[in-house]
């Protein structure tokens, strides 16, 4: 039985060496393109051009309550909330304010928005108790207000 292994191992012996060799070169390829553009520059990995999130502008938290924020169009912000409450958010005109849909944030967050067009927005959030299944959770509610301008 193992006399008749032999062959078929050494075949798949040599395959594995022929594919380590392959990524090794590919790998070895790579960090010299690195190299060769600086200490600081990193290779991105190959990704689609849309599908990849856009970079937000700034962060809106719970300390910005009341706030005005000043836009452009095309500008962006991660709203993030926290996990305390369950939100709920509203935006008074979405041709100005809008969410961006598909995209996944992290937890804590409640979306990334985008100033869409010229005018005045407001965005509101209500946020109730974020309790256990099971637990009495006591009735309080916390409200969010933002302005937002978009020149």
């Amino acid at each position: 039985m193992i006399r008749r292994l032999r062959p078929w191992l050494a075949s798949l012996g040599g395959f594995i060496a022929v594919t380590a060799f392959a990524l090794t070169a590919a790998a070895d390829d790579r960090l010299s393109q690195q190299a060769a553009a600086g200490p600081y520059v990193a290779i991105a990995p190959e990704v689609a051009a849309d599908s990849a999130p856009p970079s937000t502008s700034s962060t809106v938290t719970l300390a910005d309550d009341g706030q005005r924020l000043q836009m452009h169009v095309g500008d962006t912000f991660l709203l993030m909330l926290g996990t305390d409450y369950n939100w709920n958010v509203t935006v008074s005109d979405t041709s100005v304010l809008s969410r961006m849909p598909n995209i996944t944030v992290i937890r804590g967050a409640q979306g990334i928005y985008q100033a869409n067009s010229e005018g005045t927005a407001l965005l509101t959030a209500t946020g109730g108790r974020n309790c256990p299944p099971g637990v009495a959770c006591p009735a309080l509610a916390q409200l969010f207000r933002l302005t937002v301008v978009v020149q």
